[in-house]
């Protein structure tokens, strides 16, 4: 037994060494150490001596909250398992050396000899590893200076995170089957349904509760029945209502994916316009109709307004008339790479296509700085001036 806030100190309060195990040893140890505890917190594993009924009456008598763990949970009592471990690894010398010596000697194999031998080196071996061991000082430095209302949250946390009966199957199931009139015994009803997940057991026993409030009670015969097709309707909705928030989840990431696809795509075309005119003119060609000679819509759609966009911001960073030498030579490389596919005719489409975009665009740009207060500052107005030199210069 450990007491958890207290390991540092004492790194067990009480040892049982036995070759059995059985609810009298438990018994014995919590007299030992929960005498003088009232109100105190036992945690447990659900092991049939710490669930017997010895074990629950002594606890009563003692006061103390049974609080026994959940199923499949390693980390529950992870401090006592660790302390296991730091026990095991100081006696693995000696005890590898009794070992050899049983195996030499085998009627040292005992029993009897084992057991008093191994509570004398255990004894021992926990009184050694306290009075060197530097876990105390670092207890006291850690919480030293740590309010007492700071030490009664805590430990109002960790009480109500070892209350385990809202998340263990077991612990839950047998509490239904002391509550209503099963027919089956406790050990196969836990069977039949500790696989199922807490929340449907909780479902199906709301269920159940509630046909007995609006009903009464039923035949006995019928209770199993009726909650084996409560849980199994309970857990038919689990399956229904899990799949669809998967299928909301992975919309999610993809819609989530595709965002950040667009964001990187946009930002990859803002950085460079010359690119994005050209997959510009790239949308535009798949518009173009051969047997009419012309864009279908005029070649409005997605590609203009990619170019609208694509010459708004070379204006903007360039000039109009480096906006025209960069369209042209974009223009000249569509030409020679879609030739082929669009003709004279698809090319002269797309050229004028891009000479109305063009000037569209420069008339926004000279709107823009008409109304910029900066365009109708002079350039020379603050500069320094001097005069000419005089005619003729002097040598």
């Amino acid at each position: 037994m450990q007491d958890i806030g207290g390991r540092d100190r004492s790194l067990f309060d009480a040892v049982v060494i036995d070759t059995r195990e059985c609810a009298d040893h438990v018994v014995d140890a919590l007299h030992v150490v929960l005498r003088d505890c009232p109100g105190i917190q036992a945690l447990t594993d659900q092991g049939t001596p710490y669930m017997a009924a010895a074990t629950k009456l002594v606890l009563d008598e003692l006061h103390a909250e049974h609080a026994p763990q959940k199923e499949g949970d390693p980390t529950g009592k992870s401090t006592v398992e660790r302390g296991f471990g730091s026990l095991k690894g100081v006696l693995s010398p000696l005890l590898s050396l009794t070992d050899r010596l049983a195996e030499l000697l085998p009627q040292l194999r005992s029993a009897d000899l084992a057991t008093p031998f191994a509570r004398l080196v255990v004894a021992t071996a926990l009184r050694a590893y306290q009075a060197g061991a530097r876990a105390t000082r670092r207890a006291v430095e850690a919480t030293g200076n740590a309010s007492e209302d700071t030490l009664v949250r805590a430990a109002a946390r960790a009480r109500d995170a070892a209350r385990a009966t809202d998340r263990s199957a077991r612990l839950l199931l047998a509490h239904l089957h002391g509550l209503f009139l099963f027919s089956t015994s406790v050990t196969r009803f836990v069977e039949l349904y500790r696989r199922y997940p807490v929340e449907i057991l909780r479902s199906a026993e709301a269920s159940l509760r509630n046909r007995f409030l609006m009903r009464g009670a039923p035949d006995v015969r019928s209770v199993d029945r009726y909650f084996a097709a409560l849980v199994r309707y309970e857990f038919a909705e689990h399956r229904r209502r899990r799949a669809a928030r998967d299928a909301s989840l992975v919309l999610q990431e993809r819609l989530r994916q595709q965002r950040d696809e667009a964001d990187h795509a946009g930002r990859a075309r803002s950085a460079d316009p010359a690119l994005w005119l050209r997959q510009a003119f790239d949308l535009i060609a798949l518009q173009w109709l051969p047997a009419e000679h012309r864009l279908l819509f005029d070649g409005n759609g997605l590609g203009v307004g990619w170019m609208r966009r694509a010459l708004d911001l070379l204006l903007g960073r360039h000039g109009p008339n480096a906006t025209h030498d960069i369209a042209a030579g974009v223009l000249g490389q569509f030409r020679l790479a879609s030739l082929p596919a669009l003709g004279d005719d698809g090319l002269d489409a797309v050229a004028l296509l891009l000479e109305r975009e063009l000037a569209q665009a420069n008339a926004r740009h000279q709107s823009d700085l008409a109304h910029d207060p900066a365009c109708a500052i002079p350039r020379a107005i603050g500069l320094s001036t001097r005069s000419p030199p005089p005619n003729p210069l002097r040598i």
